[in-house]
């Protein structure tokens, strides 16, 4: 009997080590504004390093990163390879979303962005967007599995209806071209709830919100938005998402509500962490 245990005990190790879990942060980091005084990102860039150091995160997907951020970011986490889009030419000029992979799990082979707009190539307003809204997007491939992984941070707008709408429509079309893909996880602050509407394309495209997992409750508030605490909370939404292939399954998943020493916010937003198994 004892064999037998052992020997279960050896297959249930050697299955787990054949395909281990990885964590994912969605961050809205809140870009560098002076006038923001407390919470400027001088004063609170430290604290914003110590949560991703604590919660051990193998996988950014960042927004509002300012070329300058980018660089501090780069150079506090050295053992992370990082791609970014800004809005004013797709790359590192102007503020946008970044990706960053830890490189012990992952190799990055492939990164490019486009614009969340009719005219994708270029930097461009869509649709009603107030903004330009450009997407990063990673092709990795998992050590620990061989296999490859489209990771995408984006942010739509967030005043434009439509623009979030065909928005998410847009980057569902992205990843429904993308060929050779086995795993897939889209982050982003999207300035809307799954009830509105807008996420529809997502939704519909066979993508599963981290939140709507049975393998696992969510822990902390229903909201992520609390505007560095500015917002009653009534008024708090949830629109900082992690959509991901079905073929993941979430092992825990929380919006975290860490606060700096001086019981003041990180950022404006929560991150939301998840944990993830691919399932061979």
């Amino acid at each position: 009997m004892i064999k037998y245990l052992v020997a279960l005990l050896f297959l249930l190790t050697a299955c787990k080590s054949e395909n281990p879990a990885f964590r994912v942060i969605s961050y809205n980091i809140r870009l560098n504004l002076s006038s923001d005084s407390l919470n400027a990102w001088p004063n609170r860039r430290d604290d914003v390093f110590g949560l991703l150091r604590f919660h051990q995160a193998e996988i950014f997907g960042l927004q509002e990163v300012l070329p300058d951020q980018m660089t501090e970011f780069e150079a506090a986490f050295p053992d992370f390879v990082f791609a970014v889009s800004g809005r004013e030419d797709g790359e590192r000029k102007g503020e946008g979303p970044a990706i960053g992979l830890a490189k012990s799990r992952f190799t990055l082979k492939q990164s490019g962005h486009f614009f969340l707009s009719e005219t994708p190539e270029k930097p461009s307003l869509g649709w009603d967007a107030a903004y330009i809204r450009p997407v990063i997007w990673t092709v990795a491939e998992d050590k620990a599995t061989g296999k490859s992984l489209l990771v995408i941070s984006a942010h739509l707008d967030n005043q434009g209806s439509l623009a979030r709408k065909k928005g998410a429509e847009q980057i569902a079309r992205f990843i429904s071209g993308k060929s050779g893909i086995h795993f897939v996880v889209l982050t982003g602050d999207f300035n809307t709830t799954l009830g509105s509407g807008e996420l529809d394309g997502l939704v519909n495209s066979g993508l599963l919100s981290v939140y709507d997992q049975k393998e696992s409750a969510v822990y902390g508030p229903d909201w992520s938005f609390q505007g560095f605490g500015s917002v009653p909370f009534a008024e708090r939404q949830l629109i900082d998402y992690i959509f991901i292939s079905a073929n993941l399954k979430t092992i825990r998943t929380g919006i975290l509500t860490d606060k700096r020493a001086n019981d003041l916010w990180p950022s404006d937003h929560c991150p939301v962490l998840t944990e993830l198994h691919p399932v061979p």
